[in-house]
C-alpha cells in the first residue's frame, strides 16, 4: 500500500466528510490514520466541527411551491442566446456592405473608396450601437 504523508491524509479526511472518497483512497487513508495519532485527532476534530455545523445549520423547509415560484420569478429574465451575437451579425453585415460598395466603385481614386468605406463602417458602428442599447432595454 502507497504511504500516504499527513497533508495528504488531512486533505483525504475533509473530502472524506462530504463522502467523496475512492474505495481505495478509503483504504489509504485508514492505513495512514492507523499508524499517526496526530492525524488521527484531526479527523476526530474535523468529524466534531461538522457534526456541530450539521446541526446548527438546518436547512429551511421548503413549500412545494417554491421551485416554480423561482421559475416565476426568473422567467421574465431569460437572455436569448442570439441577443449576445446579433450586434456583431449586423456589424459584419455592414462590413460586407462595404466591400460590397467599395468593389463596385473599384474604378473610382483610392481617397474615394477609403471615404466611402469610411463612412459605411461608421453608420455600422452606429447601427450596432442602437441595435445593443434596443437590446438592452427590452431584456431588462
Amino acid at each position: 500500500m502507497e504511504a500516504m504523508n499527513c497533508l495528504e491524509a488531512q486533505e483525504k479526511i475533509l473530502e472524506n466528510l462530504d463522502g467523496a472518497l475512492t474505495a481505495t483512497d478509503q483504504a489509504h487513508l485508514q492505513h495512514h490514520l492507523s499508524r499517526c495519532d496526530a492525524c488521527t485527532r484531526f479527523a476526530e476534530v474535523q468529524r466534531a466541527v461538522d457534526h456541530k455545523l450539521a446541526e446548527s445549520l438546518r436547512p429551511p423547509a421548503l413549500t412545494g411551491d417554491f421551485g416554480p415560484g423561482v421559475r416565476r420569478a426568473i422567467q421574465p429574465h431569460r437572455h436569448n442566446a442570439w441577443v449576445g451575437w446579433l450586434p456583431d451579425v449586423a456589424y459584419i453585415a455592414g462590413a460586407g456592405a462595404a466591400l460590397v460598395l467599395c468593389a463596385a466603385l473599384l474604378p473610382m481614386p483610392a481617397s474615394a473608396l477609403l471615404l466611402g468605406g469610411g463612412l459605411i463602417a461608421i453608420v455600422a458602428y452606429a447601427v450596432e450601437i442602437a441595435l445593443v442599447g434596443a437590446l438592452e432595454e427590452a431584456s431588462e
